[in-house]
């Protein structure tokens, strides 16, 4: 009974959820952020669910994630999160009334100065590498190419993120998120222009982004930036709509790229087997974490109660309990000598802090707070810097389908490069931030 129960609910839930969206107007197959953030929620924290529950994930299923009981009640909470975001989305739509929104169907040409700052920001991009590069002890993506899925490579790896000798997150900032900006923009800029000088400076853009994403031997980081590409392309020239034909083009890339990489790098013996650990990978890895921490809140450890939350600058006088960390140690104690985490989607940490009232309240909060930011950054004036922020939005908003929502709280990343936002429109147009005021939808 509970196996049809599962499967009844878990194919049609995403059906009313996109028939829901198209009465708020929302149309899943238009760009926006809140569309982009539902789609990710189903991809990464949703769609995984249904092999973990049959068991046909045998690599999740050897880790332990064999009860039936505790992923159905998975799927109910990722249920309720949906809904709650949804909840915000209409909220903030009909209550706080932001329901006009604009039409890709001008967007102006970037100017001179628009463009100077551009390279300026990648110059920027590319010292940052540079100086980043000289404080790693060695490059995790060198390490894995000459010695293979070693533990020397994980130990590289480790060393560049989760255990970097200093302020990892300006250089995050700075290499994984300005970057892509900058990026974007340009690849924006160039499509509206077809000028073969915006296309170089593009292409080195491109290429720098890309070694920044992949010098960890991370994989996401650099799928990230092609679906960016094909996000900017949408907007760019198909006035906002999904462009169908280049999508499947772009999967199969990603596709051949990361089974490249999983032989290359992470030990797969063959193409079948890269396939398998991509599959597992993509639509399991950001949710069975979820599981772990149904089991590990509270019986091995009591609610948090917003121990979990940063604490800016040190500012108070507590400790933040590192939680993707001790689900980690928890799950997999014998990683000795490396700090590994593990991440989920945004509804588990307000899970492990308050419990079931935090499934249900913390997603309607995200959903109006995320639907507030769209609406105002929506309101300037389209131009490809404009829509390069506006991609890296969508993606930075997508990371709660695969980690928590106290990065959000004070969000740093959002606070800064909207600063650099700003601070670059403003500058390349004599101070003065240009509002659209042309048709709306």
């Amino acid at each position: 009974m509970l196996d049809v129960l599962f499967v009844i609910l878990f194919f049609t839930f995403p059906f009313l959820v996109f028939k829901y969206m198209n009465t708020i107007k929302h149309n899943i197959f238009t760009i926006s952020v809140p569309v982009f953030l539902i789609i990710s929620m189903f991809v990464y924290a949703y769609s995984g669910l249904l092999p973990l529950y049959f068991g046909w994930d045998e690599y999740r299923y050897s880790m332990g994630v064999q009860d039936k009981a505790l992923i159905f009640q998975v799927l109910i909470y990722s249920i309720v999160s949906i809904v709650g975001l949804l909840a915000g989305f209409t909220y903030a739509k009909v209550i706080l009334k932001m329901n006009n929104f604009q039409k890709f169907d001008y967007i102006r040409q970037i100017s001179r100065k628009e463009f100077l700052v551009l390279l300026g920001l990648m110059a920027f991009c590319f010292v940052v590498l540079f100086i980043y590069l000289s404080k790693v002890p060695s490059i995790a993506l060198f390490v894995a190419l000459f010695e293979g899925a070693s533990s020397d490579s994980h130990l590289a790896r480790s060393l560049m993120g989760n255990d970097f000798f200093g302020k990892y997150h300006w250089y995050s900032l700075i290499l994984h998120d300005l970057f892509n900006i900058v990026t974007f923009a340009l690849f924006s800029a160039f499509l509206l222009t077809k000028r073969k000088i915006v296309f170089l400076f593009f292409l080195i853009s491109f290429l720098g982004s890309s070694f920044a994403a992949v010098m960890a031997t991370e994989k996401g980081p650099f799928a990230e930036i092609l679906i960016g590409l094909l996000l900017v392309y949408g907007l760019s020239l198909l006035k906002g709509k999904v462009p169908i034909k280049a999508t499947i083009i772009l999967l199969v890339v990603l596709f051949s790229s990361l089974t490249a990489f999983y032989i290359l790098f992470m030990g797969s013996a063959d193409v079948y087997s890269a396939f398998v650990s991509i599959f597992s990978r993509a639509l399991a890895g950001s949710i069975q974490p979820a599981y772990h921490y149904l089991e590990f809140f509270p019986y091995h450890q009591d609610f948090l109660m917003g121990r979990s939350f940063p604490n800016p600058g040190g500012i108070l006088p507590i400790e933040p309990y590192r939680m993707t960390v001790e689900v980690m140690n928890w799950v997999n104690p014998n990683d000795k000598g490396i700090v590994g985490s593990m991440p989920t989607v945004f509804w588990a940490e307000a899970y492990a802090n308050f419990g079931l009232f935090g499934v249900v309240l913390v997603p309607f909060i995200m959903g109006v707070v995320v639907y507030a930011v769209y609406y105002l950054v929506d309101k300037i004036e389209n131009t490809p810097i404009k829509i390069g922020f506006f991609v890296w939005l969508m993606q930075h908003f997508k990371t709660l389908s695969v980690t928590g929502f106290s990065g959000f709280l004070v969000d740093f990343y959002l606070i800064m490069l909207t600063f650099i936002f700003i601070i670059s429109i403003s500058f390349a147009n004599k101070f003065k931030i240009k509002y659209y005021k042309g048709k709306t939808n």
